[in-house]
């Protein structure tokens, strides 16, 4: 893939875009709902741990949805204001960051 272009349009980006956007849908933390029991073996650290699950699956699901509204946004930035390449979207998804930076 060195010197491979790849071509991408305004239209390319803004459906990537929704793309995105059905993502977002779909790492509701409503919609995923509750994945453990805390019930499951009472008064054990299982338990205690198991209880603590369904917070960090709202948290990580909310943190991926914000992303994916992130990525959306950028991609339509970059088809509204684009320049003949896809650079600007490259450059503008790579600001973003790491999703856990350490």
């Amino acid at each position: 893939m060195g010197g491979d272009k790849v071509q991408v349009s305004p239209d390319d980006l803004r459906t990537a875009s929704r793309a995105i956007a059905v993502l977002q849908e779909q790492v509701d933390p409503d919609r995923i709902g509750s994945m453990w029991s805390d019930q499951e073996l009472p008064g054990s650290a299982v338990a205690a741990a198991l209880a603590q699950v369904d917070t960090a699956v709202v948290k990580a699901t909310q943190v991926m949805g914000y992303r994916y509204v992130e990525m959306g946004n950028v991609l339509n930035t970059c088809a509204d204001a684009y320049h003949d390449s896809d650079l600007d979207a490259a450059k503008r998804l790579s600001a973003m960051g790491d999703l856990n930076p350490e």
